[in-house]
């Protein structure tokens, strides 16, 4: 932000290159303010790089949390784990 704030003059305050440092971070290519300095487009560049990654273990996070709980349901309906309680009912 510093930077950005720093080198671009389209970028009036550090809550302006705070929107532009997230708004790269969390989309890729989004444009709110013209960018023009070299420095500022690699920075914003790897920013973004950076944000897809963060995104992508984001969404392995979710899938393999989702993963986990059909997998928990469709043991639990199995004919197996029925037996399985059965056979703990008929030890009591």
């Amino acid at each position: 932000m510093v930077i950005i704030r720093a080198v671009e003059t389209s970028v009036g305050s550090f809550l302006e290159a705070a929107m532009v440092v997230f708004g790269y971070l969390l989309f890729f290519g989004h444009q709110v303010f013209e960018i023009e300095q070299a420095i500022s487009i690699w920075a914003l560049t790897s920013t973004s790089v950076l944000g897809i990654a963060m995104q992508g273990l984001a969404l392995q996070w979710a899938f393999a949390k989702i993963d986990a709980f059909f997998q928990r349901f469709k043991d639990e309906q199995s004919p197996e784990a029925e037996e399985q309680l059965e056979f703990k009912v008929k030890q009591w």
